[in-house]
């Protein structure tokens, strides 16, 4: 019997076989026949598609939920980065359908791809790992500026305290008396020169005097 011979045609549908081998995972599906799940077992792929696993579409881990996008504004929900603009399938209302996870708001939905999302393509899917990275970055990020936030708000709280140290110690000072003479008679012609010249004084200037009149008399007392 006369062996035969490969033809062209069978070259070609070889390497389709081979392609389509190599297309299938490494990956069996929990329902997989007992032949491909041995097969993954051993390292090998999966002889049948249907036993393939099958690739699971999952949002970012640090992806936004509902409360922190509700209040951003069509323009803040398309600048958000590309992996939050994964396809999610709303089956609630009429017509069913892919939508955008970030880009909806009261009323209102954007079809999946939305605009962001055929801008950036494959981005969008993100690798976990990637987007975990991104989420430390923000993370450390954050921790840094609360850093700052803290020593600033001491910074102001010791100010704070001095200036009321210093208050309390003026409110301990007293006026020896010739310093309350002194006073009195400083504010005396002060005050006869807003009477001469009442049309270049403002009522604040008058208020002023008064203050300063009421302080003098609360350190004589004192």
């Amino acid at each position: 019997m006369t062996e035969q011979q490969p033809t062209e045609g069978d070259a070609f549908w070889a390497e389709a076989r081979a392609e389509d081998a190599a297309a299938r995972g490494k990956h069996a599906d929990p329902s997989a026949c007992g032949t491909c799940r041995g097969l993954v077992a051993d390292g090998k792929q999966v002889e049948h598609d249907g036993c393939a696993k099958r690739a699971t579409l999952l949002e970012a881990p640090d992806a936004p939920g509902y409360e922190l996008t509700i209040g951003l504004s069509e323009a803040e929900l398309r600048a958000l980065p590309p992996r939050f603009h994964t396809p999610t399938f709303i089956d609630t209302c009429t017509p069913k359908g892919w939508v955008c996870a970030v880009c909806w708001g009261d009323g209102w939905t954007t079809s999946w791809p939305c605009a962001a999302a055929a801008e950036h393509g494959a981005r969008v899917f993100t690798p976990e790992h990637e987007a975990e990275r991104e989420q430390a970055a923000l993370r450390a990020e954050i921790k840094r500026l609360q850093g700052h936030f803290d020593k600033a708000i001491a910074g102001f709280n010791a100010q704070s305290l001095r200036v009321t140290e210093l208050g309390a110690e003026v409110e301990r000072q007293t006026l020896t008396g010739a310093e309350r003479e002194f006073l009195s008679f400083a504010l005396e012609l002060a005050d006869d020169q807003v009477l001469d010249r009442g049309d270049e004084f403002t009522d604040e200037d008058r208020a002023a005097l008064e203050s300063l009149k009421r302080l003098a008399t609360e350190a004589g007392a004192a």
